[in-house]
């Protein structure tokens, strides 16, 4: 066993794009010292580089068609539900903190974007933004929601999301500080062999302002700067720290309509007429905002009364215009049995013969309206440079590998290299093209460690983000499980010296049916108005 500890922080959302040149300028001294002294590099997320399957990946070493997870959302196979993925989804499947736990080492996990419900742990575990609420158990053992509380004075889950980028960077400066008191705080007091901390306050910050002024997150990222000086400072010479993000960011400003591309392409049908409540503009977002206004956000009641709305109202759009998706065929207002293809975030999904009114005959059929689907978006026209869109189309097959491949989207793709979102309402005037003011994701996050073994000064080319859990194992002395996509990096571990795979037909993976699906998942409204905040929904 080592002698010394490991310490990853996770930066959501973190980008050389910003930190190198910030760095570089004087301005990030800490980053530029890790840069100085260990190794680093861009790391490759997964495909769509969302916070979820991103963090999965990053916590198990598996891309996601061994893990199901693709998005936030599915259709479910068989039916027409969209549905939320759910901590409890991953049951089976052991962690990078379980596998070092059945090896003696204790472990402290904090705001792990995507761990809700908290698991028990040779140690502590603390959700992420997935937690709807502290009304909620967002921490195991249950008992240390006080002392979060103590440590942070206040104890935050997220970042809320204003509708002012200056509310969402004050929110977020204000955070970030809570966030790292308890970070210290546990790291002195409460030591653990392995301890992961995420700062999830950069990716919020960066929704609301790459796409005008990056200059004007400085002060955040400065304070980043400064909190991992005194995280590094409390670590021992024997400590290894790791600097990772799941995701990078840049700017996104202009948006497709997909579903209405689907529509005018004969691959999509809605039922005509609208709801009562559309017609008046009653929404949940609406009404979230008037909560807002009110300064009820934090108050139990007010959550309960959008929850129990939720079930009647729908959600309404924050980019891009029209209806959502995703309340269409909540409320039954698509013709299912004159429809192909649907698209919800992030994926095309057909209208297969196992669906409940399904047309679309597995096999040839299938595969045919997958090509026609694909090479049709390849056509699109971009709108003022003369030219095609430059638009990238997978099938699952082409991205992932695993037995849970077939509950991924029929048709995935990208836009520009990520710099043009998709838009999955239905818009009002039919058309494809519209404005956003969210910047987003991009593939490339970043990695950095320093510690005992990590050469100086390395730039390391080709990351994975499945490679970091196989990493911490190697620095661990702990077998990595031959079902692991990701490998030790061979710059930190050179030639793989004391890591060994797990090889006597041990390897573990999820105990999951590849034809069924836990119905653990979430239905908080909390949790969809987060989401639906940081652009994931529209």
């Amino acid at each position: 066993m080592t002698t010394g500890r490991v310490v990853v922080i996770g930066i959501d959302g973190g980008t050389l794009d910003l930190i190198e040149p910030w760095a570089e300028a004087g301005h990030l001294p800490t980053f530029k010292r890790l840069m100085r002294r260990g190794c680093w590099g861009d790391l490759r997320s997964t495909f769509p580089p969302l916070t979820c399957p991103a963090w999965y990946s990053f916590s198990t070493g598996m891309n996601p068609g061994k893990l199901g997870m693709f998005n936030f959302f599915c259709l479910e196979p068989g039916s027409y539900r969209v549905r939320m993925f759910d901590y409890r989804d991953l049951d089976g499947v052991p962690e990078v903190w379980d596998l070092l736990s059945d090896h003696g080492y204790t472990c402290g996990i904090v705001n792990n974007p995507i761990a809700y419900p908290p698991r028990e742990v040779s140690g502590y575990m603390v959700a992420g933004f997935r937690a709807p609420s502290k009304r909620h158990q967002y921490a195991w053992p249950s008992e240390l929601r006080d002392r979060l509380d103590e440590i942070a004075g206040g104890y935050e889950i997220d970042v809320p999301v204003g509708s002012e980028p200056d509310q969402t960077l004050a929110a977020a400066l204000r955070v970030m500080s809570k966030r790292q008191k308890v970070f210290l705080h546990l790291l002195r007091h409460d030591p653990t062999d392995f301890f992961l901390g995420v700062f999830t306050a950069t990716d919020r910050v960066c929704h609301q302002f790459l796409n005008q002024s990056a200059e004007r997150m400085l002060p955040l990222f400065r304070q980043l700067d400064s909190n991992l000086a005194a995280i590094w400072d409390v670590l021992g010479p024997q400590d290894r720290l790791l600097v990772m993000s799941d995701h990078g960011f840049g700017p996104r400003r202009d948006g497709f309509y997909v579903n209405q591309w689907l529509i005018d392409k004969g691959y999509l049908r809605l039922r005509p007429g609208r709801e009562p409540f559309e017609r008046l503009g009653l929404t949940v977002k609406r009404l979230r905002d008037l909560r807002d206004r009110l300064g009820l956000r934090e108050y139990a009641l007010a959550a309960r009364a959008l929850g129990f709305l939720n079930r009647f109202l729908p959600f309404g759009s924050l980019e891009g215009k029209g209806q959502s998706i995703l309340d269409l065929i909540k409320r039954g207002r698509i013709d299912w049995r004159h429809t192909k293809a649907v698209a919800i975030p992030d994926g095309i999904y057909l209208n297969t013969e196992d669906r409940p009114q399904g047309i679309v005959r597995r096999g040839t059929e299938a595969q045919a309206l997958r090509a026609e689907i694909r090479e049709g978006l390849a056509q699109i026209d971009h709108p003022c440079a003369g030219r095609r869109l430059r638009v990238s189309t997978y099938t699952p097959e082409e991205l992932y590998w695993g037995p849970l491949v077939n509950r991924a989207p029929d048709v995935l793709w990208s836009i520009e290299d990520w710099s043009w979102g998709t838009i999955w309402n239905i818009p009002e005037s039919g058309g494809w093209y519209g404005k956003l003011d969210l910047a987003h994701h991009r593939p490339n996050g970043l990695f950095m460690a320093a510690g005992p073994g990590i050469p100086a000064g390395a730039r390391v080319a080709d990351v994975s983000i499945t490679d970091l859990a196989p990493t911490v194992l190697g620095w661990m002395g702990v077998p990595i499980p031959e079902d692991m996509d990701g490998r030790p990096l061979e710059k930190i571990v050179p030639g793989d010296e004391g890591v060994s795979r797990r090889s006597d037909g041990t390897a573990r993976t999820s105990t999951r049916e590849s034809d069924s699906l836990s119905s653990a998942a979430s239905e908080e409204p909390e949790v969809w108005e987060r989401l639906r905040g940081l652009g994931y929904l529209d």
